[in-house]
């Protein structure tokens, strides 16, 4: 029981791949870009997350919180991973990003319409 109350002061990523800390403190700014598909359609495609984050596990997590669906792409200029969304998703994200501790709100940018 000792063990289990010491435990609940750990603070621990649940995106995290291995169980090492990751720090906050980003290289790169995370863009949140929203673009036009159609005449109502969007997509929103987040970049710039640390490679130490599995993305396929935050992916999951937006797509459950925020009932949209999306899928992870490879950037064809510099071959990082990005996520892709379907719909304007800019301002839960954004949210999203700063409740998780992925970056700082001073290292997230919001670009398109």
């Amino acid at each position: 029981m000792t063990e289990q109350i010491l435990n609940l002061n750990k603070t621990t990523n649940a995106f995290d791949d291995d169980n090492e800390e990751i720090k906050t403190i980003c290289e790169h700014t995370i863009e949140i870009m929203v673009t036009k598909r159609n005449n109502r359609k969007f997509y929103t495609d987040i970049k710039g997350i640390n490679e130490k984050f599995n993305y396929d596990k935050i992916l999951k997590e937006i797509k459950r919180k925020f009932s949209c669906n999306g899928s992870v792409k490879i950037d064809k200029g510099d071959n990082k991973r990005f996520i892709q969304l379907n719909g304007d998703q800019k301002e839960n994200l954004f949210n999203f990003i700063i409740q998780e501790d992925i970056a700082p709100i001073n290292k997230i940018k919001i670009r398109g319409i």
